[in-house]
């Protein structure tokens, strides 16, 4: 399957370079909550992952179904929860590949200090970037991304900085995604919709001691106790702005059509 998997990336990549193009990843990935992420057999849709951790404590269904309790404040050990893209097209030429990361979480609690946890690519493998934004309390409940002038998994710039913070007991919904937009390939970051950064995609570093995969990622044991409803890397999904601005577009055609037609007071 993977091997299939990689002809086919390698048959985009090749039709993406003829027509000037970025290639799409061909695979995607997902976690909803609702099973053990190591299981090998996953619901329909779903992923088997990978724990960085023997003592990891990812409770599923907890406290609703399709919601995954993340308890690392309760184990004393890092989360994390990853897969690798072993993809050997996409390896050998990264830069090519566009995709999306997404997160939907909700933060039950954490440690007032430190960085809690890291969302995002951990490293694309060969020649590619660690696009990865870190949770920062002492920052005003920002999203920091690594870039060249970062060392670590602190950088100086921020995917999200405004007055709804992160750990307000709501669900908010990351997405990152990576695309080529008007010849250069851009990363950007977005929070419950609304697009919160935009960087060039050369703009992050490579960390060639980190391994190829993204996931979910806990930086210090005792940090934080969070939900997770929804994990995705794969092709970019269009936007749901797109389905509103058409669902729009059919409710002032309706409102049209409405005016055409003659009033209840009009009818015989």
């Amino acid at each position: 399957m993977h091997h299939h998997a990689s002809l086919l990336s390698a048959l985009a990549l090749a039709l993406a370079a003829a027509s000037g193009q970025a290639a799409l990843v061909t695979d995607a990935f997902r976690y909803n909550g609702s099973y053990t992420p190591t299981s090998a057999s996953p619901p329909a849709g779903q992923s088997t992952w990978s724990y960085g951790t023997a003592a990891l404590a990812v409770v599923p269904n907890n406290p609703a179904a399709g919601i995954a309790l993340f308890a690392d404040s309760r184990t004393d050990a890092r989360i994390q929860m990853n897969h690798l893209y072993g993809d050997a097209a996409f390896i050998a030429a990264p830069a090519a590949y566009e995709w999306e990361y997404a997160i939907t979480f909700k933060v039950n609690s954490f440690v007032s200090t430190g960085q809690p946890f890291l969302v995002g690519v951990r490293d694309e493998g060969g020649n590619g970037k660690a696009v990865i934004f870190s949770m920062s309390v002492s920052a005003g409940n920002s999203l920091y991304f690594t870039n060249a002038a970062g060392n670590g998994d602190l950088g100086l710039d921020k995917l999200y900085s405004g007055t709804t913070i992160l750990n307000d007991g709501l669900f908010h919904t990351i997405r990152i995604v990576k695309q080529e937009i008007g010849g250069v390939m851009k990363v950007t970051g977005s929070v419950d919709g609304t697009q919160t950064f935009q960087a060039n995609y050369s703009t992050f570093q490579d960390d060639s001691g980190m391994t190829n995969g993204f996931g979910f990622f806990g930086s210090t044991p005792s940090m934080y106790n969070l939900q997770i409803d929804d994990l995705y890397f794969g092709a970019p999904v269009p936007e749901p702005a797109g389905l509103a601005l058409a669902g729009l577009g059919l409710a002032a055609l309706l409102r049209r059509r409405g005016a055409r037609s003659p009033s209840p007071s009009r009818l015989p």
